[in-house]
């Protein structure tokens, strides 16, 4: 494994239950792996985003319908992978950053 996904899966939360351990963290890490380092996507973004399809995937539930229901299920699911993601995210770039600050002496860091 190369640096950036051992990186990348250090910030797996352990204490997950079944379906995010072995299904969705593992799907954000893999999307993360390419995702992190553009300098636009922030965690805050990605949580808009999926915020977004939740509320689009409760507008297909409210519509009704075998494949209404089967949209929102995927978009329940997608949600839920960016939700992942931007944890990810967020603890990624405050690593980076932390790593990069605490050569500075004068720098007062405090534990994230």
């Amino acid at each position: 494994m190369n640096q950036k996904f051992t990186r990348l899966w250090a910030t797996k939360n352990k204490d997950d239950e079944w379906w995010s351990s072995f299904v969705t963290a593992p799907l954000a890490i893999g999307v993360n792996y390419f995702a992190v380092d553009a300098k636009w996507l922030t965690p805050n973004r990605i949580t808009l985003l999926s915020f977004v399809l939740a509320i689009v995937s409760v507008l297909y539930i409210i519509r009704g319908g075998t494949v209404s229901f089967f949209i929102a299920a995927i978009l329940i699911q997608l949600s839920h992978v960016l939700d992942c993601m931007d944890g990810h995210v967020h603890l990624d770039k405050a690593q980076r950053s932390y790593k990069c600050q605490r050569d500075r002496p004068a720098l007062k860091l405090r534990p994230i």
